[in-house]
């Protein structure tokens, strides 16, 4: 990325100018991602109805269903799902789908003892971090039970278990398994796909051909959807949703998120100035927006972000799907806004695509039109046919890490 004061000045003057509607997004989501008093004031309010709907959770269809929304919107699931050329049949596209689901980089960090101060350590941030998230999980109604991070830890481990290691998903011959729909869900029993899918907001298009990169560990963690605790898996989606959208909320928890997975895990000794952050934001989901600004003022373009084909079988990016700060730093309704904007927190703000105005100045105001700015979930998973990187974060680039971090399954575009 264009980490560069130089950048920083174009997006600055964007977000005062903003004379067309690329330049709306890129300064609104600039503006929006530098606002910390509005960050602050919100604090948690942004993931309370995600919450509520963790809470109401009742049934594996329920864990799926939900698991399925909260990817649409940024953060981890079971399975990464990108959309890539066909290895068997490259003149077509399919959707890949690929193991995820766990909080450390791999399975290897659940077993190996060269990782147990690792696994310690990631306990305690998800103390941590279920600490400072107490008030929004008590506003929602959301108990937990007692011993959540050991809990979640376990259900990690049993995920692990049945992930491939990074040398067998590395073998592009034996990761290549293409499946009809109904052979999908025979490989399947126990995932309830017409609820992934509703959750997804995806076509039943989408997964009419899939290639499932690692069938054995589908089967087998469709499987835990019904073998572990109701209350286990609540926790779990809980752990993803913090974790995946830490880095767009308050200074604390950013801190919080960043002292483990930055430098715990990365070895990476201190934050990025938050500029550098919202220059970093703004070039990994509106790259092209940002790269033909760069260029129109005479500065050479460095990078250049290829368009995604999701939309073309089934995924597609809507309004209100493009960040999680595109959603977390909302204002409420403005006097003059005939679309009626729900304020932060509301869950219709985030996929309404009726009731969004593409011409709107700010993110915080409203979200900036649809924009091909990944792979596959709306804010994107970026294509990573290697798929060897199983850390859950936001589907979107990190702005708290160095590099934008890769992601489960592919993603390993979007946390």
């Amino acid at each position: 990325p264009l980490y560069s004061s130089a950048a920083s000045d174009v997006y600055k003057r964007q977000a005062a100018a903003q004379p067309d509607d690329a330049a709306r997004r890129v300064g609104g989501l600039y503006r929006s991602f530098m606002d910390t008093d509005r960050v602050a004031a919100l604090g948690w309010s942004p993931l309370i109805e995600d919450l509520r709907r963790i809470g109401a959770v009742a049934t594996p269809s329920d864990i799926v269903r939900t698991m399925a929304h909260q990817q649409r919107h940024g953060t981890g699931g079971l399975v990464g799902v990108y959309v890539s050329p066909d290895a068997g049949d490259p003149d077509h596209e399919i959707a890949y789908v690929s193991q995820s689901g766990l909080g450390l980089p791999d399975e290897e960090y659940y077993r190996a003892d060269q990782h147990a101060a690792v696994r310690e350590a990631y306990q305690a941030y998800l103390a941590r971090m279920l600490e400072l998230a107490a008030p929004a999980l008590a506003e929602a109604g959301l108990d937990l039970g007692e011993e959540v991070p050991a809990r979640v830890m376990a259900l990690e481990t049993a995920i692990a278990a049945v992930h491939w290691d990074k040398i067998a998903t590395r073998d592009a011959v034996k990761s290549y398994t293409r499946l009809t729909r109904v052979e999908l869900e025979a490989t399947s029993p126990g995932w309830d796909w017409p609820a992934w899918l509703a959750g997804l907001q995806a076509s039943p298009d989408a997964i009419a051909r899939v290639v499932v990169r690692q069938p054995d560990t589908l089967t087998a963690i469709s499987g835990l959807l019904t073998s572990a605790a109701l209350a286990d898996w609540q926790a779990w989606l809980t752990v993803r949703l913090l974790n995946g959208f830490a880095s767009y909320l308050t200074d604390e928890v950013v801190e919080t998120h960043f002292d483990f997975y930055g430098r715990t895990l990365s070895g990476t000794p201190q934050l990025r100035e938050r500029w550098k952050r919202a220059v970093g934001l703004v070039e990994g989901l509106l790259g092209e927006d940002a790269g033909r600004m760069y260029v129109a003022r005479g500065r050479p373009r460095e990078r250049h972000s290829s368009r995604n084909s999701s939309d073309r079988i089934g995924f597609v990016v809507e309004p209100g799907q493009l960040v999680p700060s595109s959603w977390a730093l909302r204002e409420p309704p403005r006097a003059e806004d005939p679309t009626g904007h729900h304020p932060a927190g509301h869950d219709s703000a985030r996929h309404d695509p009726a009731g969004h105005d593409p011409t709107r100045d700010d993110t915080a105001g409203g979200p900036p039109a649809p924009h091909p700015v990944g792979a596959a979930l709306g804010i994107g998973a970026r294509h990573d046919p290697a798929g060897e990187h199983a850390t859950d974060g936001p589907r979107a680039p990190d702005p708290a890490a160095e590099q934008p971090a890769r992601d489960s399954a592919a993603v390993d575009h979007l946390r």
